[in-house]
């Protein structure tokens, strides 16, 4: 693994220091979604909540992902990922607008999705996965 230089180390206390309110903000969030990634115990109560765990774990990773770019000063790169949150966002929203009929939607597309995948890079997944997601997208 490449350890990173002196410099490096440097510059990413300073980036620290110089935008600490925004870190420690940041650093709160993170926390609470750890907290609640960590709390999930597998079962949902319905469309919606099952969605939402399909979309939650992205947001966090590309969460994180925006922390760990602006550490080291490449905010135009966390732009992009932060524009993929905002789209996270816009779907968010619009599912909690009509919860029941559009989770409903969105989690069956996911299956098609998943299908789609399956079908364009055969052998990644077992069979009785691919039984599974068949089963889901003919229901």
């Amino acid at each position: 693994m490449i350890q990173p230089t002196t410099q490096e180390v440097e510059f990413k206390k300073q980036i620290y220091e110089k935008y600490k309110s925004h870190f420690t903000h940041f650093l709160q969030l993170h926390q609470l979604a750890e907290s609640a990634l960590s709390n999930y115990n597998g079962f949902t109560k319905n469309h919606y909540d099952a969605a939402l765990v399909l979309i939650f774990p992205r947001a966090y990773k590309s969460l994180d992902s925006i922390r760990r770019l602006c550490e080291v000063a490449l905010c135009e790169d966390a732009g992009v990922v932060l524009r993929c949150l905002l789209n996270l966002l816009a779907v968010t929203r619009w599912i909690t607008l009509k919860p029941n009929p559009r989770a409903e939607k969105y989690i069956r597309w996911y299956w098609v999705a998943m299908y789609r995948e399956a079908k364009e890079f055969p052998g990644i997944l077992p069979e009785a996965y691919l039984a599974e997601i068949e089963l889901n997208i003919t229901r």
